[in-house]
């Protein structure tokens, strides 16, 4: 007979089994799984929002910057935690678990785009200012291809300075609001549990 919880590398667990006879390493896995694609998704949805709208208060400033620059400064202003906890709270428990970790996916990009867009704002600005944005510009270009095929490629390296700590972020909020049971049910692995 087995017994539970099970030593590692006794019958042929690595790490061995939980109380209830499940294979931690196994679980380990699908947990690293589900996290690391909440962080990617989060790194990604975060990205676009802040180039969509630094980009554009950097390039065009007056008043788009300034109409900019008040919505992120009410907008870091505004508590997430409370915000996801409100959310999880209103939502049925009954919902699919996919649906469940796609509204969180959705609270925290909405929350967690202003800084980096701050940054992109003040890289466009700094790119704006440069000599072959002048000759583009001379050239007949508009804005939309002055700033997809010249400014954003030239501001990407603000981007990837940011994605390991954005990727860290969404890991370690995910992995805490499942510590709390807030997103995944707990017959599901996950990193919290």
């Amino acid at each position: 007979g087995l017994t539970h919880p099970a030593k590692p590398l006794q019958n042929g667990h690595l790490l061995g089994t939980d109380n209830t006879g499940r294979d931690v390493f196994a679980r380990l896995v699908y947990g690293f799984r589900i996290t690391m694609s909440f962080a990617l998704a989060f790194a990604l949805g975060t990205f676009v929002i802040a180039t969509v709208i630094g980009c554009a208060m950097g390039y065009f400033g007056g008043f788009v910057d300034l109409f900019g620059q008040r919505l992120v400064e009410i907008w870091t202003n505004l508590p997430f935690l409370y915000m996801v906890i409100i959310a999880v709270a209103v939502v049925p428990s009954d919902l699919p678990v996919g649906y469940k970790v796609a509204m969180l996916l959705t609270i925290m990009v909405v929350f967690s785009w202003s800084e980096k867009a701050q940054f992109m704002r003040a890289a466009t600005l700094k790119e704006k200012g440069r000599d072959y944005v002048a000759a583009v510009r001379l050239t007949g270009a508009g804005a939309g291809r002055i700033i997809f095929r010249h400014i954003l490629p030239n501001t990407t390296a603000t981007l990837v300075t940011f994605l390991p700590f954005t990727v860290a972020s969404a890991i370690s909020s995910l992995t805490a609001l499942d510590f709390i049971n807030f997103v995944l049910p707990r017959p599901i692995p996950s990193c919290g549990e």
